[in-house]
């Protein structure tokens, strides 16, 4: 806030005093200091955003120089002042703008001075898209228009034809914005070394590529092994190339989607996609996400391929037991059928006690099968039915084996005494779980500590008083 003032009011006295005698030499003294030595040491894109320096920017040193003779100085400067007070009021407007943010009087100033270039460069420095409203000498002009681009790359779709074609101008635009190559020229769309450029810095500037290098079968192996997403913009003749579309596969599975129609039902194309990366499964033809080989492949990749396989090959055991090996709960993609089938999922439990989630809601209650699971694991309650994590009997035998699963037992048990203490007893810390009445019973408590003296911390604290030895 005070150095925003400060630069109101130096800016105030720096325009008042040219017309004074004595006083504009020794402001514009300061002037040429301030030009010289302090200007050079400002960032750049400060500049544009303190209406002082930026004034001071414009400022010339033969203005300054000529203030300095008092009387005759101030004369001729208020001549020339006079008969060029509009364009000074429109550049005072142009920074006034700025500084306030305001977008259409902004807009306003730079139409009315389009001819000023250095107008034009504060304008374009401090919006890249200012371009558009230059005039054509000043969008032809090399200097403006890498200004322009640097603050924003796109801005080089209103530069000039010629500039559009020069090699400099566009790969400064393209290091700022990858799908400034939009606004290239045609024979600069058609440049390896430019394009790859703009494709490093945005995959999707491939799509903007000449038509030539889409369908050049070494550059668009290059781009999709450094991003397998930009087989999308390859010619069709490509995206039926096996290599072509194998390379993208490997880095992204999913592009898989672009390949042509031919390679997604090829079996041993796709055999080989889904070896690569299993999420190719996703975009292989109906006939192959049906065909258990290929499904086989992806899903013993990746688990979660499972998801993608036919309807038939998600009923299908061998299949859904493969998947569920890796992961328990791509037990999710399974059929109904399946999930509901008791000799089956507790094969599935013993690969992986997670797929209790999504068992049949019958198999989650069923106390012989969850037993099974909990065998496994104790914390296969957690995805026990509500009916079972209140079966006192039940609960009591799970704690027993695995004390922390007391966080999962219903909220009655977790209020029943010798629940608790049998879960305490086996693991100290699941005192956290038990309700707020049993963590404040002694007996309770004292078994916590005595099987893990931090379980201390989830005693109230009038009981840690209590249990605390006393000096």
């Amino acid at each position: 806030m005070t150095i925003n003032f400060l630069s109101k009011a130096c800016l105030f006295i720096d325009h008042k005093a040219d017309y004074i005698p004595i006083a504009s030499t020794v402001v514009n003294l300061v002037d040429i200091f301030q030009k010289i030595v302090v200007l050079p040491l400002k960032q750049k894109e400060n500049v544009p955003h303190n209406p002082y320096y930026a004034h001071l920017k414009q400022k010339t040193f033969k203005r300054c120089i000529i203030l300095l003779i008092p009387v005759v100085g101030n004369i001729l400067v208020g001549i020339w002042d006079f008969t060029h007070a509009s364009k000074e009021n429109n550049r005072i407007a142009l920074h006034t703008a700025i500084q306030k943010n305001d977008k259409n009087a902004f807009k306003e100033a730079i139409r009315r001075l389009k001819n000023d270039k250095e107008a034009i460069l504060i304008a374009v420095q401090y919006d890249g898209l200012a371009l558009q409203h230059a005039s054509l000498k000043l969008r032809n002009d090399k200097q403006v228009v890498l200004a322009a681009i640097k603050q924003y790359g796109w801005a080089l779709k209103y530069a000039g034809k010629e500039l559009r074609n020069d090699k400099k101008t566009v790969l400064a635009a393209i290091q700022q914005n990858g799908l400034a190559l939009e606004h290239a020229s045609e024979e600069l769309r058609n440049d390896k070394e430019l394009v790859l450029a703009a494709f490093q810095k945005n995959s999707w500037a491939l799509r903007h590529a000449s038509e030539e290098l889409r369908n050049d079968k070494e550059f668009v192996l290059t781009a999709v092994q450094y991003d397998g997403l930009a087989l999308q913009h390859a010619s069709l003749k490509l995206r039926n190339d096996k290599q072509v579309v194998l390379a993208a596969v490997k880095q992204w599975g999913w592009t898989l989607k672009y390949a042509s129609e031919e390679l997604r039902n090829d079996k041993e194309f796709v055999l080989a996609a889904v070896q690569k990366n299993s999420w190719a499964l996703r975009h292989a033809s109906e006939e192959l996400r049906n065909d258990k080989q290929v499904v086989l492949a992806a899903v013993q990749k990746n688990s979660w391929a499972l998801r993608h396989a036919s309807e038939e090959l998600q009923n299908d055991k061998q299949v859904v037991l493969a998947a569920v090996k890796q992961w328990g709960w791509t037990l999710k993609y399974a059929s109904e059928e399946l999930r509901n089938d008791k000799e089956f999922v507790l094969a599935a439990i013993q690969q992986n006690f997670l797929a209790l989630w999504y068992a049949s809601e019958e198999l989650r209650n069923d106390k012989e099968f969850v037993l099974a699971a909990v065998q496994q694991s104790g914390l296969a309650l957690k995805y026990a039915g509500g009916k079972l994590r209140n079966d006192k009997e039940f609960v009591l035998a799970v704690v027993q084996q695995k004390g922390l699963a007391l966080e999962h037992a219903s909220e009655e048990l977790r209020n029943d005494k010798e629940i608790v203490l049998a879960a305490v007893q086996r693991y100290g810390l699941a005192l956290e779980y038990a309700s707020e009445e049993l963590r404040n019973d002694r007996e309770v408590v004292l078994a916590a500590i005595n099987q893990d003296s931090r379980a201390l911390r989830y005693v109230s604290q009038k009981l840690q008083k209590d249990l605390t030895p006393r000096d």
